[in-house]
């Protein structure tokens, strides 16, 4: 049985156990016009209605664009919500740092005000340079023996990592609606092994549209 059969075969055990199926593609910007399409084609449900599959993609800004190129037109018919996530201000910062060390277990401030405001104005308000910074930030202080992180530690950060100015600027949240596609699209370089997964998961996929 070729895994296209074994898909479609565990999406139909799904649905007919009333538990939808969703698929995560992260840093999907990266993915070719052939992979694209091939996720595409797994939305179709079979002609009896069953065996839909809703797709999640989720990548850097860079996707948006993709999804309007003119080739790729009938993937973003597909689109029933589109959203790009902007930077956070400095005051969703602290939150999201004190949440991240929560989670982590953490009952105490790590980080001084100054830091935080260092942070965040090194990292431009993107989550995943504010992980980076942190990060760094909290293994210099383990390094250094340091009960907090104040905005100097920051700083050595943000200058040993270049960073200070992402060029991420504002934009405006959008969104698009359609009550008849099941992919949802969250816009925010997939890695090798990444994609060779993708391929070798939708290579047989047909091609019905």
């Amino acid at each position: 049985m070729c895994i296209r059969d074994s898909l479609r075969g565990f999406l139909k055990a799904q649905q007919a156990a009333g538990r939808p199926t969703i698929l995560v593609v992260d840093e999907a910007q990266g993915l070719s016009r052939e992979v694209l399409e091939r996720l595409r084609l797994l939305t179709n449900p079979e002609p009896d209605g069953s065996g839909a599959l809703q797709l999640v993609l989720v990548g850097q800004p860079q996707l948006q664009q993709l999804l309007y190129r003119p080739d790729l037109s009938q993937l973003l018919q597909r689109v029933i919500a589109h959203y790009h996530l902007q930077p956070l201000s400095e005051a969703e910062t602290a939150g999201y740092v004190v949440h991240r060390l929560q989670v982590a277990g953490c009952t105490r401030a790590i980080f001084t005000p100054a830091a935080i405001a260092q942070i965040h104005q090194g990292s431009s308000g993107i989550p995943r340079l504010i992980n980076m910074i942190c990060d760094m930030a909290l293994l210099y202080g383990y390094t250094e023996e340091l009960e907090e992180i104040d905005a100097s530690t920051i700083a050595q950060v943000v200058a040993d990592r270049g960073l200070g100015g992402s060029g991420f600027g504002p934009g405006s949240i959008r969104r698009t609606t359609s009550l008849s596609a099941p992919l949802a699209v969250a816009a925010t370089e997939p890695t090798e092994s990444d994609r060779e997964m993708i391929r070798e998961l939708f290579a047989g996929a047909g091609e019905r549209s």
